[in-house]
């Protein structure tokens, strides 16, 4: 996710001098795509955004490392939308999207298979934040469920 992201920002400029001197003085050929191992994937539905807490705790956490910076996933508490930037899996289980507990850290919630911890979110409105000083903040309880 974010660490690619900074990689590719870090070596950009260099290749991007590059390609254009191999463009401007022909030393750089261009090779054509094998259209026989072309694969396509669905545009990014809204809907596809929603966390689905019945997935496995590190299919939910690979979604959102994914996800982060491009669209982001998001629930919903009490009406309101929350957009979740950051996670961990961790072992355990609760009922599916159900708050087992809250820390310091952050907020626990169980899948179909693990918990996962909400460790950064962004609420309707509000900007970034850790995830326990949005529960403390929003009044979260432990057995509390996200829809």
């Amino acid at each position: 996710g974010v660490e690619l992201m900074q990689k590719i920002s870090d070596i950009s400029p260099s290749l991007i001098d590059k390609t254009l001197k191999g463009l401007y003085d022909d030393s750089l050929k261009s090779i054509p795509q094998d259209h026989s191992k072309a694969t396509f994937t669905k545009k990014i539905k809204k809907e596809d955004k929603l966390i689905d807490w019945s997935l496995e705790a590190i299919l939910l956490h690979n979604k959102i490392r994914a996800m982060y910076q491009i669209n982001t996933n998001h629930t919903i508490f009490n009406g309101k939308i929350i957009k979740i930037l950051k996670t961990r899996v961790l072992e355990g289980s609760a009922k599916i999207g159900t708050i087992e507990n809250i820390t310091k850290e952050g907020i626990l919630v169980g899948t179909s298979k693990g918990l996962i911890e909400l460790i950064k979110v962004k609420p309707e409105g509000k900007g970034e934040m850790n995830a326990s000083d949005w529960a403390r903040g929003a009044r979260v309880k432990i057995g509390d469920c996200f829809e």
